[in-house]
């Protein structure tokens, strides 16, 4: 069996620690040879997977809009969720609901996660270093100096 995995797209949104590991989503457009997924106004959308970086000591500084490269395995993790967290990140008129707080903690359900566990990291671009290379893109080259007097 093979559980290896090498993606390559956009650090989204902000990264957040959990149990000292550090967590990001990692947004990554498909190859050219798969059906695109589309939106409503004819673009291309970025498929989304959670990434974990295991910690290690040494600190990564991940930010949004990075692009990198990771490297490393599928896993997935079972958790219990009471109704109580489930309401309170719940969409909809969740206060039409009439439940009593022992209820709340008490009725609990088997849920899982799926994720990507990184190995490897490879930083490919940084926002800072795309918008220097746009901005070199912008500028006119020099007129190249002559000798005549």
């Amino acid at each position: 069996m093979l559980n290896e995995v090498v993606i390559e797209g956009y650090v989204s949104g902000r990264p957040w620690t959990h149990s000292g590991d550090q967590f990001f989503r990692l947004g990554s457009y498909r190859d050219r040879q798969r059906p695109a997924k589309r939106t409503t106004e004819n673009r291309d959308e970025p498929d989304y997977v959670t990434a974990r970086l295991a910690s290690n000591g040494l600190p990564v500084l991940l930010q949004g809009g990075m692009r990198v490269r990771v490297h490393g395995y599928v896993q997935s993790r079972y958790y219990t969720e009471s109704l109580g967290d489930w309401l309170k990140d719940a969409k909809g008129p969740t206060n039409a609901l009439s439940v009593g707080d022992e209820l709340r903690d008490d009725l609990k359900h088997n849920r899982v996660v799926t994720e990507l566990v990184v190995e490897r990291l490879v930083v490919l671009e940084t926002p800072e270093s795309k918008q220097v290379r746009e901005a070199r893109k912008a500028t006119p080259a020099p007129e190249p100096a002559t000798d005549n007097p």
